[in-house]
């Protein structure tokens, strides 16, 4: 393999690895950050479509925290539905009443219908880590390096 390749290959191994570092990082911040959890009336339910062939609901809710009333929305986890007919008919097993949501103490409008730790990212992350340390041990394992004067 040419010195050229195998530097690109490391390169695009590197940045591999801090873009899935950096989307695990977010989504632990994520998860770490919905540290309370309240009970909130939903208001209002609606069905969103996220592209061509994914749609999910949307649920609008109030809730009290530290004696103040918030309201807020947030999309229900997936799994999303394949066509708006699949979704509307899940809405209507939906009910109105009171619903436990995850929310910042710190932050309080910030909220999560569903809190979900990120196994997929850390997975990647770690993954891509295994490749980046991979490349470094054949780097110096077997290729040699160019003696100087």
């Amino acid at each position: 393999m040419s010195k050229p390749l195998f530097c690109f290959l490391v390169f695009l191994a590197a940045g591999l690895f801090f873009w899935r570092s950096g989307e695990a990082f977010l989504e632990l911040w994520s998860f770490f950050r919905l540290d309370t959890q309240v009970v909130a009336k939903i208001k209002n339910w609606q069905v969103d479509q996220v592209s061509s062939s994914k749609f999910t609901l949307i649920a609008s809710y109030e809730y009290v925290f530290q004696n103040k009333k918030l309201s807020s929305e947030s999309r229900v986890a997936p799994p999303y539905f394949l066509n708006s007919y699949a979704a509307r008919d899940a809405l209507s097993l939906q009910s109105y009443k009171e619903h436990k949501i995850w929310i910042d103490s710190t932050n309080p409008t910030y909220t999560a219908m569903a809190k979900k730790f990120p196994y997929l990212s850390v997975f990647y992350s770690l993954i891509s880590l295994v490749v980046l340390l991979y490349f470094f041990y054949v780097k110096e394992r077997y290729i040699p390096r160019s003696k100087s004067l």
